[in-house]
């Protein structure tokens, strides 16, 4: 129920939260709506993400209209791709980023993927070139496999690129 979302959000906040991220799995606003607009009032910086997958009608259309119903919804500070299973490829990720800033306009996108498939790193490179703004990483020890890619081949490999990394 909305009353436990609102309350159980007021708790994280008042023991410190000041970042929320929500999601739903099958991009359904109503369930986090309730959740999301109570940070929203009490000044949390709130990211709504896009679970992206291989299931059939789930088009750069369609994560484009997802992202404009969030921003009418929503607008929250940040919308992101994430990518939990790794599924992202290169040329995939070349034509989503687009389509989702097109309609997103300079609201921050960001971009969270995991190396399971082992393509990671690549696709976090191509989501930075493409126009994510953030991208996701993790320390080296704790890099790859379950988690995104290292931190430090990112950022390495986004200077050569001629891109911009702030850490």
């Amino acid at each position: 129920p909305d009353d436990i979302n609102a309350l159980f959000v007021e708790r994280m906040i008042a023991n410190g939260m000041r970042r929320m991220l929500a999601f739903d799995g099958l991009h359904d606003l109503s369930n986090i709506l309730g959740a999301v607009h109570t940070a929203k009032r009490h000044g949390v910086y709130v990211t709504v993400w896009l679970i992206y997958t291989l299931a059939p009608g789930y088009t750069d259309e369609y994560y484009a209209r997802k992202a404009k119903e969030i921003l009418d919804e929503i607008d929250p500070d940040a919308i992101v791709i994430e990518d939990p299973s790794g599924l992202l490829t290169p040329d995939r990720v070349r034509t989503l980023v687009p389509a989702v800033r097109k309609v997103i306009g300079s609201k921050t996108l960001e971009f969270h993927t995991h190396c399971l498939t082992g393509l990671g790193p690549l696709v976090t490179l191509e989501a930075a070139e493409a126009g994510a703004d953030v991208v996701t990483t993790s320390i080296a020890p704790l890099a790859d496999g379950n988690a995104p890619p290292a931190t430090q081949t990112v950022v390495r490999n986004l200077q050569s690129m001629g891109l911009s990394c702030d850490v």
